[in-house]
Formats: C-alpha cells, structure tokens, sequence
C-alpha cells in the first residue's frame, strides 16, 4: 500500500512538473483579476461596428476579418505583480505558436506570435512585458495572409517617406 502511494504522489509531482509553463492565454487568465488590471475583450459584433467605416484601401479588409481582440494591460499593478508577469512570459510556452519578433533583453520581454495555416492568421498575440508596462495583445480571426502582407508594404512605404 505504501509503495503505491508513494508511486501515485511520484506520479503527480511529475506531471506537475511537465505542466509548469503557462500559455499565453493561462497568463492572460492568472492576471486579468490582479488589482490595478485592466482586461479588454471585443467581440465580433462590435468589431463589425467598428471598422464598417473603414475603405478596403485603408486596411478595412483585413480589420473585417478580425473576429475578437482581447486586451489585458498591467502597467497599474504593483511591481511584484509586474515582475510576476514579465517571469511568466519569458518562461511562456508557444503552444503552436510561430515567433514572428522576439526581443529577450535583462528586464524586457517582446514576442509576436502567429498561428497560421497555409492561406490565413488564425492568431497574432503580442507579449510585452518590462519593469513599468505589461501587455499582452491577443486578435483571432481568419485574416488572409496576402492582406496583411499589403497593409505591412503600404505601411512600410508612409514611415519610410
């Protein structure tokens, strides 16, 4: 009876070990209650609404394919729970995530992530944390991958002028 304790209480400490990074929507969930925590979710309804008025030439396209944006912003928390963060994210699990930019300095951590198939961004999520701001960014939708690659060229062309 002992010996099969033991390999349960072995068993368990094992697999919590395997589980101790987080994903990104883990760490969106753990601290979007802290205090000082502003956490944003828009769904697709008011996206519609949103970007109704604005022209395909200027990117309305691709915002009308954005199905949800969730926000969560840290940078009114207190420093523990900001250095808590920034701990999180660098130790964060991609979980079919591909890196897209990724900065690791001392006391900053910046990561987009994509979630792509062969033709569409299912998922862009934006991590940023240091010692003052905390943010992580996430948009979902079905996002044709030409359509971001033209709002990125006519982008490019404006901030090089």
């Amino acid at each position: 009876m002992k010996k099969t304790s033991l390999l349960i209480i072995t068993f368990a400490a094992i697999l919590t070990g395997c589980r101790s990074s987080k994903t990104y929507s883990d760490i969106m969930s753990e601290f979007r209650d802290e205090r000082g925590a502003e956490y944003f979710s828009i769904p697709k309804m008011l996206l519609k609404i949103g970007t109704a008025a604005i022209p395909k030439s200027d990117g309305g396209k691709l915002a009308r394919s954005i199905s949800s944006v969730r926000i969560l912003d840290l940078s009114d928390c207190s420093q523990s729970v900001r250095n808590r963060f920034l701990k999180r994210i660098a130790n964060a699990d991609n979980n079919g995530y591909e890196p897209f930019v990724q900065t690791n300095e001392k006391d900053e951590q910046t990561r987009v992530l994509m979630r792509a198939d062969e033709d569409y961004v299912r998922e862009i999520l934006i991590a940023s944390a240091d010692r003052d701001d905390c943010q992580i960014v996430q948009i979902t939708g079905k996002i044709r991958l030409e359509d971001v690659e033209k709002v990125v060229e006519d982008n490019i062309g404006r901030i090089s002028k």
